[in-house]
């Protein structure tokens, strides 16, 4: 079952890296555990939104979102835990 519960932090909370998982600070631009290249990867830049953030967006329900993803009719992309969308208007 997918978890439709979406966190919202603070800009001086940790995050993850994308690749491996390990907690950093937002102004990270390489992984200490891993040393990948951070500022590569920006899925707000690419056009990801968080499911609920779109869910607001468009009215709907986070579960509802999910179950779209589940589906195939909307693009989803799990990062460490936590559910993105693919803003088509973004692209």
């Amino acid at each position: 079952m997918i978890d439709a519960r979406t966190k919202t932090r603070a800009n001086t909370e940790p995050t993850q890296c994308p690749f491996c998982c390990e907690t950093l600070t937002l102004e990270s631009s390489e992984c200490q555990s891993c040393g990948s290249d951070l500022s590569l990867f920006c899925p707000a830049a690419l056009g990801w939104i968080s499911v609920a953030d779109y869910a607001a967006v468009t009215s709907t329900s986070e579960e509802a979102v999910l179950c779209a993803i589940r589906d195939g009719d909307l693009d989803g992309l799990l990062i460490c835990g936590n559910w993105l969308i693919l803003n088509e208007e973004s692209c």
